[in-house]
């Protein structure tokens, strides 16, 4: 029950923040922060587990599409492969913008991960199904339209490592995009 309630926490809260973004949207024009563009770059991405004092954090590569409204996408893999850890992530978000000034665009999201994890010190091998939701925030240099950096955090639930846990931790999430 609790499992359930955690997963349904996480898409709730995912939702509302996407639903509310449209009725904040306006008809004015963009300001360039990638609205209607293609964007590729780097974003880190954590991967659940609840094995003590090994780290399953990962850093993806991430293709992200805002559409002229006020909803975008973004597809995200990575991989380690060490001599102990092997984790391959892929996933996707739906992006939702809740506001958009001239250099920042804050946004909500929704984002689903499929974390395929090996860790051969501890003899465990799963694969995870990760859901959650959150807020960010895309800046744009002036000067520099083209190139964004964002920060993220939100709430996320792995129903196999029995964990719920907020999406960035001690630090949020941050990643960089380069738009043409």
């Amino acid at each position: 029950m609790k499992k359930l309630f955690s997963a349904f926490a996480c898409i709730a809260i995912a939702a509302s923040v996407a639903s509310a973004a449209p009725a904040k949207a306006s008809a004015k024009k963009s300001s360039g922060n990638g609205e209607g563009k293609i964007g590729l770059g780097y974003t880190a991405s954590l991967a659940t587990s609840n094995l003590p004092n090994v780290n399953l954090t990962l850093g993806n590569v991430a293709f992200r599409y805002w559409s002229p409204g006020s909803m975008g996408f973004e597809g995200l893999f990575g991989f380690n492969q060490g001599d102990d850890i092997k984790l391959t992530n892929f996933g996707g978000k739906i992006l939702a913008k809740i506001e958009e000034k001239p250099n920042v665009c804050l946004y909500g999201f929704g984002i689903v991960e499929i974390c395929s994890y090996s860790v051969k010190s501890a003899d465990i091998s799963d694969t995870e199904t990760v859901i959650g939701g959150g807020v960010g925030a895309e800046l744009t240099i002036p000067g520099i339209p083209n190139l964004t950096f964002l920060t993220e955090m939100g709430l996320l639930n792995a129903n196999k490592a029995k964990v719920t846990r907020t999406f960035g931790e001690w630090i949020p999430t941050a990643g960089v995009r380069y738009y043409w």
